[in-house]
């Protein structure tokens, strides 16, 4: 099990918690954390995660929503568009979409140390073609 501290906007800490290849996000609620429902310590929900009591695949194409609640982030397709669209970038969004893929990759949890998580998506990636046409 994997737990990695995401540092909110307000000063708060949430967690990423990957475990098996699922992927996990504890958010701060009050003094305890939320986890697909789940409310408890931090040391609750790892646990709860560790005995199979929480489940929740983002990688099996289940919401994101559903597992965690509401993030205040952009949906990360949008960000996938604005970065391809040519006409948005020529129209000065550079520097604000910058700033939200930044937020929006810290809020799901690809962020490492203030570092987009490059070797994470790289792996993703290529899984994603080997589903896809067999290849690696």
């Amino acid at each position: 099990m994997k737990v990695t501290g995401i540092k909110r906007d307000d000063g708060e800490k949430d967690y990423s918690i990957q475990h098996n290849g699922t992927n996990y996000r504890a958010v701060k609620s009050g003094s305890l954390f939320v986890c697909n429902g789940v409310k408890g310590t931090l040391k609750n929900i790892k646990d709860s995660i560790a005995s199979g009591s929480i489940s929740c695949d983002e990688l099996e194409g289940q919401p994101v929503q559903d597992c965690i609640g509401t993030w205040d982030c952009v949906h990360p397709c949008a960000l996938l568009v604005m970065l391809t669209d040519p006409v948005a970038m020529t129209k000065g969004v550079t520097d604000s979409v910058y700033k939200e893929t930044r937020r929006t990759l810290s809020n799901y949890g690809w962020m490492l140390d203030g570092v987009p998580d490059t070797i994470r998506a790289d792996k993703e990636m290529r899984n994603f073609k080997e589903r896809e046409t067999g290849e690696l």
